[in-house]
């Protein structure tokens, strides 16, 4: 018995020191815009073609999520946005990413976690310069099967300076659109996660995935086998 319960203390601390190596590595960032920049040019890679050099535009912070904003200057209206999920070591890591050059607003959607289970959609700009615009939201409604941009059924917010945030507190939407102060439709083809041959960073974000949740799983164990056997142990005496 006492063999058994040492051989489990020895198991859950070597997965503890390895959960807090993981936590480290992966949650690297500091809440700093020097920092965050850094891992979102981290996060892109150096082999994408055309290169891009991220420069840092603005932030806000969703639940324990900090949307990153950032554009590359060589690149006429690109602008991208990046996801960093908060670590126990109070340290960031990016999650998702998207960028373009092809719409006047874009958007990404945070992601439904354990420690934010409420998703959002984050609407930016950096390219609208003048001000007069505005940005319409078309909410899901079954009284609306057309898909009319009708008063009842849209979230209307003014943009009224650049760069622009907004944080639409649903995970998904029917359809969006960019007036300007005539009530003119702008075009807004946002239809490709990014633009070029610039590859997708979801698989990677999968496989950072995997060490922090064997890391978090550790950690329980630490915890609560030794509290187990305990009082397993206790339980024997009586």
């Amino acid at each position: 018995m006492k063999k058994n319960i040492l051989f489990i203390l020895v198991l859950n601390l070597l997965t503890f020191f390895y959960a807090i190596t993981s936590w480290d590595k992966e949650f690297y960032a500091e809440n700093t815009n020097d920092s965050l920049i850094q891992a979102v040019s981290h996060y892109i890679g150096t082999d994408t073609v055309p290169p891009i050099e991220p420069e840092f535009v603005a932030s806000t912070t969703v639940g324990k999520q900090i949307v990153v904003i950032f554009q590359d200057s060589h690149y006429e209206n690109f602008m991208g946005a990046t996801i960093f999920q908060k670590g126990l070591n109070g340290l960031y890591r990016p999650i998702d990413m998207e960028y373009g050059i092809d719409s006047a607003i874009r958007h990404i959607s945070t992601r439904s976690l354990f420690t934010a289970p409420k998703a959002h959609t984050v609407f930016y700009t950096t390219s609208l310069k003048e001000k007069g615009y505005s940005l319409e939201i078309l909410d899901h409604s079954m009284f609306n099967l057309t898909g009319d941009f009708t008063e009842k059924n849209v979230t209307r917010i003014e943009i009224s300076q650049t760069p622009f945030i907004y944080v639409y507190p649903k995970a998904s939407f029917r359809d969006f659109r960019v007036l300007d102060d005539n009530n003119t439709v702008l075009p807004n083809p946002q239809t490709t996660k990014n633009f070029m041959s610039f590859d997708s960073h979801e698989t990677k974000t999968l496989i950072y995935d995997l060490p922090f949740t064997l890391g978090t799983l550790g950690l329980l164990l630490f915890i609560f086998v030794p509290l187990y056997f305990l009082s397993k142990g206790i339980k024997e005496k009586k």
